[in-house]
């Protein structure tokens, strides 16, 4: 099969994808509301980085998946955010000074350049919290309690899973990251 077919073959899946992206958009802006205390410059951060950008490749994955088990496209898409917060959780870190020291993602500057070094950290530490008050909550699921606490376990494992873990102490060990980002150890 030729390049051209291979592609050809995968042009069907860029309407899903929109639908997904502005489905898990919207579903961003519902829980990243923006509130008016001192936590507002958090919030911004986390937003700036989870909303209005990425293929949202990983959302559909659990959709398509869910959908092969009948499962409510509802449910399905607060997995897929759940996932999602995982993921940006992790770009955010990979962007920082001390791992690939990246000035853009999606377009824009990176959360450590558009706010700070600490509030970057907090943003990826909030999201990933985040996560498993998605997947904890009622709403994303009517599976018996000990159904739902070994899905958010089985992910949590996934979340901090020795290779991920190793992969960023490699990057904190190295003492030049650009040089690391070129070698592509550890960039997604």
């Amino acid at each position: 099969m030729s390049t051209a077919e291979v592609a050809r073959d995968f042009t069907h899946i860029d309407q899903p994808l929109a639908r997904i992206a502005a489905d898990i958009d919207a579903m961003f802006e519902e829980v990243l509301v923006q509130p008016s205390d001192p936590s507002a410059r958090l919030l911004n951060a986390m937003r700036h980085a989870a909303i209005g950008g990425g293929k949202r490749l990983r959302p559909l994955l659990a959709c398509a998946s869910a959908d092969l088990f009948d499962v409510p496209r509802s449910l399905s898409l607060r997995a897929g955010l759940a996932v999602e917060c995982i993921h940006v959780h992790s770009l955010i870190h990979d962007d920082l000074p001390c791992m690939d020291d990246d000035d853009l993602r999606r377009g824009k500057p990176t959360v450590h350049v558009a706010f700070d070094e600490a509030t970057a950290v907090l943003a990826g530490d909030s999201l990933l919290a985040l996560a498993f008050e998605i997947l904890s909550d009622p709403a994303t699921h009517p599976l018996p309690k000990s159904a739902s606490s070994s899905f958010g376990t089985s992910l949590m494992q996934r979340a901090r899973s020795a290779w991920r873990a190793g992969k960023c102490s490699i990057c904190c060990r190295h003492t030049n990251p650009r040089t690391w980002k070129r070698l592509r150890g550890c960039s997604d």
